[in-house]
């Protein structure tokens, strides 16, 4: 279109009410019904985020540790790269994957203990 031109108006788009969003028909591409579980198994109302499979694999490592044994990075990396997810670094777990295990409890263990689950 040439400098100057005005580009035509489109035609008006009518808004939609929040309970015709609700009652239109989708589809659910994970297959959920958004009732009971959600992708990861975690309860749809327990407030836990869903957990993509390479996260739910370092979940699965550090709860598979003896109870208030730790584990740390490396041996995260090397347990996950055993069950077919490739973790590239530490700094990729630290940085991205431990953060979205917190809801699950995961912390930190002081004095290079690694990673535990969260005593209740």
């Amino acid at each position: 279109m040439p400098w100057g031109q005005t580009i035509p108006a489109t035609t008006a788009v009518e808004p939609v009410t929040t309970a015709e969003a609700k009652s239109s028909s989708t589809i659910n591409p994970s297959g959920a019904d958004g009732e009971g579980e959600d992708q990861a198994g975690a309860p749809a109302d327990s407030g836990q985020v869903p957990l993509t499979p390479k996260e739910q694999v370092v979940l699965d490592i550090i709860r598979d540790q003896p109870v208030g044994r730790g584990i740390i990075g490396k041996k995260i990396i090397k347990a996950a790269k055993e069950r077919g997810q490739t973790i590239t670094s530490e700094a990729v777990l630290t940085r991205h994957i431990i953060p979205r295990l917190k809801p699950y409890g995961v912390v930190n263990a002081r004095g290079g203990r690694g990673y535990v689950i969260r005593p209740t």
